[in-house]
């Protein structure tokens, strides 16, 4: 059986579901995983066009017992970092 796991580097839900996601795959290596990068940020808007994300992040922590990094963090409360998936799925490929 194949499976697709598409993801974003930036997006923090997928972050926090490798915790689950690791342990599953490592336990069937009889799936064949194939990893496709998405685009969740391609729209060209800072960081601060998505004041949710604090709190979206604090419940992500919560629930996959995941930490996001205190640079990481700071860009959020700065807000004038402009995500690309783009960039990030060319350094992912």
């Amino acid at each position: 059986m194949k499976v697709y796991y598409i993801f974003d580097s930036y997006c923090g839900w997928c972050y926090g579901f490798e915790t689950i996601l690791k342990p599953f795959i490592e336990a069937h290596p009889e799936l064949e995983v194939t990893v496709l990068s998405g685009g969740l940020f391609l729209d060209g808007h800072s960081l601060s066009a998505f004041p949710y994300m604090s709190d979206t992040n604090k419940r992500i922590a919560d629930m996959f017992g995941v930490e996001f990094g205190k640079p990481y963090l700071n860009l959020l409360e700065t807000g004038s970092m402009v995500p690309d998936s783009n960039d990030a799925a060319i350094g992912f490929g």
